[in-house]
């Protein structure tokens, strides 16, 4: 079992500070690079990262179905709040935000691990979403109820507080494709 650092593992944060070289050393070509070849290398940075690195939101939130799910161990999941993918092809556009200072790095990857418990079935719906609707509409559209944990249901999007230049940017990613 690794040592654990807060919510990062040593090895995660290892992982991290890799996947922070790696992209530091993309950055001079990432703009030169067609949006298949960004999402290409995104992904590649998702599966290294997002896939076994999930951060539940603060206070915990779950979809309705997933609290009246008579089977949670086999019918839910923690899906990413935002696309790991996207998250990877956001800070990649925008390395002001974190170049040469690995802890704003965290920070915001972190951000990117936000995870909300949801049955696989809105999971897989949510996943279909992505390029197609700004991430703080998604919940909403698929009209997936969420609930805080101890606080009861929520009206909107449970993280208010998104990187500066997120929502433009993605509203144009959406507009490319």
């Amino acid at each position: 079992m690794a040592k654990t650092k807060g919510a990062v593992t040593i090895n995660k944060e290892m992982q991290l500070r890799w996947e922070f070289d790696n992209m530091t050393s993309m950055l001079s070509s990432w703009a030169t690079w067609g949006i298949e070849q960004q999402k290409y290398n995104a992904h590649k940075i998702y599966v290294a990262v997002y896939r076994s690195w999930k951060i539940p939101l603060d206070g915990g939130y779950t979809s309705l179905n997933a609290c009246l799910s008579k089977d949670p161990k086999s019918e839910c999941t923690e899906d990413h709040a935002f696309s790991g993918q996207l998250v990877v092809q956001f800070l990649m556009d925008h390395p002001y935000l974190w170049r040469g200072n690995f802890e704003k790095f965290l920070e915001l990857m972190k951000w990117g691990a936000s995870t909300i418990k949801v049955t696989k079935d809105e999971n897989n719906a949510l996943s279909k979403k992505t390029y197609k609707i700004p991430t703080i509409e998604k919940y909403s559209f698929l009209n997936i109820k969420l609930i805080k944990d101890g606080c009861g249901a929520v009206n909107k999007f449970p993280v208010g507080a998104m990187p500066e230049g997120w929502t433009k940017w993605e509203k144009r990613l959406i507009e490319m494709h």
